[in-house]
């Protein structure tokens, strides 16, 4: 057992010199086990997440919430005017600017872990889709760009319809 040096306590004007006694320390040895247990326990808490963590969002949550997104947008696009805008550029412009903001909006939803793949398909062609609006954009908007524009988004676009619908949010779809 080890002891540490005497230790002199504070505030006893009384005493003159060193205390006799000495002190009692738990050996580092003795010590491994119930350090042992308090940390498996708290690893325990942890990954019960005892401590707060995100919670886990079902099909349905998520579907509710991603439609409430999507009609959001659908309405805003409605409201857009095409003959408001100075040309069919600053119109398409326009609305995708709108879209990112909504493309966020979902990307910053919490996904249920068994359709995590499928969410992830989906928004990862809905980016597809924005990407090739902003390449039209840039485009000179003829006949060969706009032909090149609809084999790349139609094809997205129903192959991101299929999906959304397959999750169950038609609200979600385009077509």
């Amino acid at each position: 057992m080890r002891v540490l040096p005497h230790l002199e306590p504070v505030g006893r004007a009384t005493r003159l010199g060193p205390s006799r006694r000495r002190l009692r320390v738990l050996d580092p040895q003795s010590m491994k086990l119930p350090l042992f247990i308090l940390v498996s326990v708290l690893l325990l808490v942890l990954s019960f997440g005892g401590c707060g963590g995100e919670k886990t969002v079902t099909r349905g949550e998520w579907i509710a919430q991603a439609e409430t997104i999507c009609s959001r947008a659908a309405a805003a696009m409605d409201k857009l005017d095409p003959n408001a805008f100075k040309s069919q550029s600053d119109f398409v412009r326009s609305v995708n600017e709108a879209w990112d903001d909504y493309l966020e909006e979902l990307h910053a939803l919490a996904t249920p872990p068994e359709d995590a793949a499928a969410i992830a398909e989906w928004l990862d062609l809905l980016t597809k889709l924005a990407d090739a609006w902003k390449v039209f954009l840039v485009s000179d908007g003829g006949p060969e760009a706009t032909q090149t524009f609809q084999r790349a988004a139609f094809p997205t676009q129903a192959r991101a319809d299929r999906v959304i619908r397959g999750l169950g949010a038609a609200r979600c779809a385009v077509d």
